[in-house]
């Protein structure tokens, strides 16, 4: 019938760019907008994540990175009864976003985790 199906976002879209020398530097940044109708039941939303790592020699590289960069979208918890609303057929007649969990279950926001500092050191053998 041409509808959308829920869940899914009619549009995404995401960009990556990376960046490497031969001295052992790299750096990357991702980052990744996701529209209406997303799995954790908020409006559209955009997230950056990026790192710098650098090779140090005899398989030793060390990384640093940080996750959501600008804290988009983050929250610790659901929020009941804050999710986007979402139209209903003739047999359901909630008008809004608190009365579609009470009678559904089904009204809980979600958000990203706030934002990560990430440090690694690897070896490879």
């Amino acid at each position: 019938n041409g509808s959308q199906i829920e869940g899914i976002p009619r549009v995404q879209a995401t960009l990556g760019l990376d960046y490497s020398n031969p001295l052992g530097w790299e750096a990357r940044i991702d980052g990744y907008w996701v529209g209406n109708n997303n799995v954790s039941q908020r409006p559209p939303y955009a997230v950056w994540n990026g790192f710098v790592s650098k090779a140090l020699g005899h398989g030793l590289a060390v990384k640093f990175g940080v996750w959501n960069i600008f804290n988009g979208a983050a929250q610790n918890f659901g929020y009941f009864g804050h999710q986007v609303f979402i139209p209903e057929n003739q047999f359901f007649h909630d008008t809004n976003s608190i009365q579609q969990f009470l009678s559904t279950g089904s009204g809980e926001q979600f958000g990203l985790p706030a934002r990560a500092f990430l440090f690694t050191l690897s070896q490879s053998i």
